[in-house]
């Protein structure tokens, strides 16, 4: 195996930033990980980190293989034959992706009522509805790809389960900080739409729980494990 920085570099956790929730301003990890290093480099370059999808996964792929690691899945995602990318892609149609899309749309809307914007500069600590936003989309789309690697697992490819399980880890971390942040709204603004939200929430969570049994107690390496 190639000796890179990334094999050298003892702080680094490999894989940390494969089921993280990608906010690394609030990160306490991000000198373990080799993607925030790279996506730094890369932002100061460039000017931005990523252009496209295709940008993103080309960027993914540089990392894993910096750290050691294969990508036949990634590789597949490029490959100009959708047929193809389909075999790692397949069609979503089930309930539970409906339960976390119904959350995505409230919380959006939610979020427009109270005219909420990104913030210009980034705060000591996110506020509520930075909460709200930041994990709205993330738990739509870590639902839809539990979901697909679960199906990958039951056509015989098991490997795709640790991955299943990992998102859904992550789904559960943002459905309790999200938790954490509607409750503090309550008793203000549009109390009845932060209700429906907490009840959609206390839905999804054992729905996912049930889904995924093995989620909760899914170690993610360098943040739920000893080095967290």
């Amino acid at each position: 195996m190639q000796t890179t920085e990334a094999s050298k570099d003892c702080a680094l956790v490999p894989g940390i930033y494969e089921h993280c929730d990608q906010w690394c301003s609030y990160c306490a990890a991000t000198a373990r990980c080799l993607a925030f290093r790279r996506m730094q480099e890369r932002q100061a370059q460039w000017g931005t980190p990523f252009k496209s999808l295709e940008d993103i996964i080309e960027f993914t792929r540089e990392v894993k293989a910096e750290e050691g690691s294969l990508t036949p899945e990634l590789d597949v995602l490029l490959s100009p034959d959708p047929a193809t990318r389909m075999a790692v892609t397949p069609e979503i149609d089930d309930p539970l992706d409906d339960l976390a899309s119904r959350y995505v749309f409230e919380a959006h809307r939610f979020l427009e009522r109270r005219n909420w914007m990104p913030p210009i500069q980034v705060a000591p600590q996110p506020s509520p509805l930075d909460v709200v936003a930041w994990y709205h989309l993330l738990i739509g789309t870590r639902v839809g790809r539990a979901l697909a690697s679960a199906i990958q697992a039951a056509n015989g490819r098991g490997a795709w389960m640790e991955d299943a399980n990992g998102c859904a880890k992550m789904v559960l971390v943002g459905i309790e900080r999200s938790h954490r942040a509607l409750r503090t709204l309550r008793g203000q603004r549009d109390d009845a739409r932060v209700v429906v939200l907490l009840e959609t929430l206390e839905q999804l969570a054992p729905a996912i729980e049930r889904r995924f049994p093995a989620a909760r107690a899914f170690m993610r390496p360098g943040l739920d494990g000893p080095l967290a």
